[in-house]
């Protein structure tokens, strides 16, 4: 296994106290992504390349392209539910 390359550390994959990326809030998840956008930014000023900083943080390069264009990082858009998701027929029931 010497060749392979051990990936970095995903922030919001692992907490430090040991939780998984399941177990995570959202709210836990946003605050990492906050973090990690700010990071990038950081770098981005400190005259680092957006591949560079993809590389060092283990992130995607496409992402790290769109996030130092960004100002703030972008609200998550929630999907209308799937056809066949009972999240679909919530409030139509009257009980």
């Amino acid at each position: 296994m010497s060749g392979r390359r051990q990936r970095p550390v995903d922030p919001i994959a692992q907490r430090h106290d040991g939780a998984d990326r399941a177990n995570i809030s959202r709210g836990d998840k946003r605050k990492g992504l906050q973090h990690l956008f700010a990071r990038v930014h950081e770098l981005f000023r400190e005259g680092w390349s957006v591949a560079d900083i993809a590389r060092h943080l283990g992130v995607n390069r496409r992402r790290i392209d769109k996030w130092v264009r960004l100002e703030a990082l972008p609200e998550r858009v929630e999907s209308d539910p799937k056809l066949t998701s009972p999240m679909r027929f919530r409030g139509s029931c009257n009980s």
